[in-house]
């Protein structure tokens, strides 16, 4: 079993047994592989550690966030 630990992480968007997802600021990191668990997750500092068979660790950049129809009006 190998573990897997990421810093700086804002939120883990979705997880099951074989891939975990993940955004920071501007990116989005997903990690692949066979039973995976996330052991720890600290919303305060944004430390994750993830175990199992890990297979491939991917990021790319965030999609642009558009703004809402409400958000434009109120600018």
């Amino acid at each position: 079993m190998i573990s897997f630990t990421a810093s700086g992480i804002g939120e883990v968007d979705s997880f099951n047994d074989s891939e975990v997802v993940m955004t920071a600021a501007g990116w989005v990191m997903s990690v692949k592989g066979a039973e995976l668990h996330v052991e720890k997750l600290s919303v305060d500092s944004g430390d994750v550690i993830i175990t199992g068979r890990i297979d491939a660790v991917e990021y790319e950049e965030a999609p642009p966030v558009k703004e809402g129809f409400w958000r434009r009006l109120m600018s």
